[in-house]
């Protein structure tokens, strides 16, 4: 093995490890939102967006470098146009062992993180489903003295003449 296709191998394994961190902390964020939802803590959901925010511009920024590397290795394929299985005979052995262990792994985390994304998904679309029938109750039932009006908004009502003794 060369020692461009050395350099070449570490930067890999390194990229390969950074993402699996990134993903493993993505399913830790996954459990907390979770929570924050049984709990119905909007707040707690509010951090929990923007740090999945971070994380996904993060893995976006590894996975552009990670499919850069794979290019290289291959002999200058387009970025994206092979993948991590088939530049596994270029690395040899041990390298091809551990960095194939390594994209097992990030493919595993990888499918738990989707699914965990997916039941999040439905199961914020039916937390936001029932504040809004709560609303909606809250809404008409004040609706009928005429205090709010179909949007939620205070009604306007006609002026009311008001006195207050502020003499005690």
């Amino acid at each position: 093995m060369s020692l461009t296709t050395d350099v070449q191998t570490e930067a890999l394994e390194r990229v390969l490890a950074d993402l699996l961190a990134e993903y493993e902390q993505l399913l830790e964020l996954a459990e907390l939102h979770r929570k924050a939802l049984r709990e119905a803590d909007a707040q707690m959901i509010a951090r929990i967006s923007s740090a999945r925010v971070g994380l996904n511009a993060r893995i976006e920024a590894l996975n552009t470098e990670r499919a850069e590397l794979v290019a290289s290795i291959a002999g200058g394929i387009e970025p994206g146009g092979t993948t991590i299985r088939s530049v596994l005979s270029e690395l040899g052995k041990p390298a091809s062992d551990r960095i194939s262990a390594l994209a097992d792994r990030l493919r595993e985390v990888i499918e738990r993180a989707r699914h965990e994304h997916r039941a999040i998904g439905e199961a914020t679309t039916t937390f936001a489903g029932h504040l809004s029938g709560i609303l909606n109750h809250v809404i008409q039932n004040y609706r009928v003295g005429q205090v709010y009006t179909s949007n939620g908004q205070v009604a306007s009502g006609p002026a009311m003449p008001a006195a207050m003794d502020l003499r005690h």
